[in-house]
């Protein structure tokens, strides 16, 4: 394990097999986000809003060694963009 970040109820693991592991911390299921080719270095989250001041997105972004940045949709694990 290289990295870990914990957001509300998700804890997300990642290492040096390029996936990114997001743990339910109330009910133990295990959400995979694939896409990396090298280590995963750091993680991070962001979360958008509504005008009303309600959640509109929520987001995990990931650096890796592959010299890459993605911004992945924590609800669907997609991957929405690569920098």
């Amino acid at each position: 394990m290289k990295c870990l970040h914990q957001f509300g109820k998700w804890l997300f693991v990642a290492g040096m097999d390029s996936v990114i592991r997001a743990y339910d911390l109330d009910s133990g299921k295990i959400k995979v986000f694939e896409g990396h080719t090298s280590w995963i270095l750091t993680l991070e989250t962001y979360v958008t809003y509504k005008e009303n001041g309600s959640i509109k997105s929520q987001w995990l972004l990931s650096g890796s060694d592959d010299n890459t940045v993605r911004i992945w949709d924590i609800a669907t694990t997609k991957c929405l963009e690569e920098l």
